[in-house]
């Protein structure tokens, strides 16, 4: 994901949406926290990173970066990372209430008014960003061209394809935001249980240094409510479309936190060992999603 996704995908606290965005400029192991990173900070940036791993294995999103064309596959994750912004920025209103132009106004004031040091290699970055409002102009094909040729010349260390690439935009376009309109819901779910999990194993005491879930003991599922159950859903979808044996399974819904609730813990038990163990027509109804698509 880039900026503007990750800015909105996580959520309203203000240390979430800063490490949200800068995600990306702190590198390395989170525990112990490294030299000069606060600990509300260090959780917004593990979520960063745990919504970058649902990207990458969620299907709609590896249906897009197959879109991109051979010369260009090696970049795609950074191409289909950009060509999110810009849909979110065009679909906006369907996802959020308040106006875009407010939403980035107030990303970049909580950036300028985080208390504690950011990353000396974003401070240089974010003066162009908040300058020339680079979250909202991502909304323009254009002006995401522009970024991405940007991004070729200045960001990227080696010779790379990325220049031009805006063009594969305009030529996939139908099928990149189709793919988009399908991820985005499941990405919000997917965040908002992870800081619901978060913040639950925090109350309990059960948090690391991070604010993050540390053991099982600490772990929140909330199985009565839509977002658990489209969470589910996603998981045995994921499951059918990757094909996954129940190994791949077990890790996926220990990434996302919902290795022991009663649900997952019954479907594991009957998830066979490899997925070609059973034919397309043997799979029993509690293994199947109950919308496919």
């Amino acid at each position: 994901m880039n900026y503007l996704a990750h800015a909105f995908l996580a959520g309203p606290v203000a240390a979430d949406r800063v490490g949200g965005v800068v995600g990306d400029f702190v590198k390395g192991w989170l525990d112990p926290l490294p030299a000069g990173l606060d600990a509300a900070l260090a959780a917004g940036v593990m979520l960063h990173r745990r919504i970058d791993s649902y990207a990458d294995t969620h299907p709609a999103f590896r249906r897009s970066r197959a879109r991109v064309s051979p010369e260009r596959r090696r970049v795609s994750g950074i191409m289909v990372d950009m060509f999110y912004d810009h849909f979110l920025a065009r679909h906006w209103s369907r996802f959020s209430d308040q106006p875009l132009t407010h939403f980035t106004a107030d990303t970049y004031r909580l950036i300028a008014a985080h208390p504690a040091p950011l990353p000396p290699a974003f401070g240089p970055v974010f003066e162009r960003m908040s300058g020339h409002d680079w979250l909202a102009s991502y909304r323009d094909a254009e002006m995401l061209a522009l970024a991405l040729d940007r991004m070729a010349e200045f960001r990227l260390r080696r010779p790379n394809p990325l220049a031009g690439s805006g063009a594969e935009l305009l030529r996939e376009y139908a099928g990149l935001e189709a793919d988009f309109l399908a991820f985005l819901p499941d990405a919000l779910a997917f965040a908002d249980a992870v800081r619901r999990a978060r913040d639950a194993g925090a109350r309990c005491g059960h948090a690391g240094p991070q604010g993050l879930i540390s053991s099982k003991k600490g772990r929140f599922v909330t199985q009565d409510n839509p977002i658990w159950k489209m969470r589910f859903e996603g998981l045995k979808r994921y499951a059918h479309a990757n094909q996954w044996g129940r190994e791949s399974v077990r890790q996926w819904a220990e990434e996302g936190l919902m290795d022991d609730a009663p649900d997952v813990v019954a479907l594991l038990e009957q998830w066979p060992l490899r997925y070609k163990d059973l034919e397309p027509g043997a799979w029993p109804a509690a293994l199947l999603p109950e919308n496919p698509g």
